[in-house]
């Protein structure tokens, strides 16, 4: 499964990075918008069935996906400054948060990508 192999060097990838800096997530968001959004819109419309229950992998692949875009979304969602806060305080807060949720966003993509690869083992 070629998504398996982008999804596994994408993750790869982040823990090479200097997460410590929050322009990191600029980067990190590009990749998955660019890279991995457009390849997982295809196999939803591939392997996803409107009328009844979708593929057993397919669920467990968009469960790495959306534990991976979890950071993304908090930061275009949660994150807004408050007004009185200093621009130091503000961004030292960002990144510790954003360092937080991308940790934890990741463990649990690592644990769904066990799961995908086990299940993709036991099937061959």
């Amino acid at each position: 499964m070629v998504f398996l192999e982008s999804l596994k060097e994408f993750r790869s990838w982040i823990g090479q990075q200097k997460t410590k800096n929050i322009r990191f997530m600029k980067g990190y968001k590009e990749r998955m918008e660019g890279n991995l959004a457009p390849v997982m819109r295809k196999l939803a419309e591939k392997y996803g069935s409107p009328e009844g229950p979708q593929s057993p992998l397919l669920s467990l692949v968009n469960n790495v996906f959306l534990a991976l875009n979890r950071p993304i979304a908090f930061m275009e969602t949660e994150l807004r400054p408050s007004v009185g806060m200093g621009v130091f305080l503000e961004r030292w807060m960002m990144r510790d948060v954003v360092e937080r949720c991308l940790k934890e966003s990741c463990e649990e993509a690592d644990r769904h990508l066990g799961a995908l690869e086990e299940r993709i083992r036991s099937a061959s």
